[in-house]
């Protein structure tokens, strides 16, 4: 999850935020759902997939073995954006 130039990324803000989110409600009061937990680790990997994929969903699609359209009803469900690409 280390930056991969000197400049960090939006999304790299992002999947810090993500981690940040995870250790705080593990060690809440309040502890996340198994449901809220496996919906976190989802969009965990999904988001870094991407973003190691450059934002090429086709690309992101093939290494997460999932087909593309699924991988487009996940992002939407995520709310994930990593603007490369058109619909599929």
């Amino acid at each position: 999850m280390f930056a991969q130039s000197p400049m960090v990324s939006v999304e790299e803000i992002l999947l810090a935020m993500d981690v940040d989110y995870y250790q705080e409600a593990l060690y809440s009061d309040h502890p996340m759902s198994l449901a809220e937990f496996l919906d976190f680790q989802e969009r965990y990997f999904i988001r870094q997939t991407l973003q190691r994929c450059n934002g090429n969903k086709q690309l992101a699609a093939q290494k997460l073995n999932i087909d593309r359209a699924t991988l487009w009803r996940k992002i939407k469900k995520h709310k994930l954006d990593f603007g490369k690409e058109d619909s599929p």
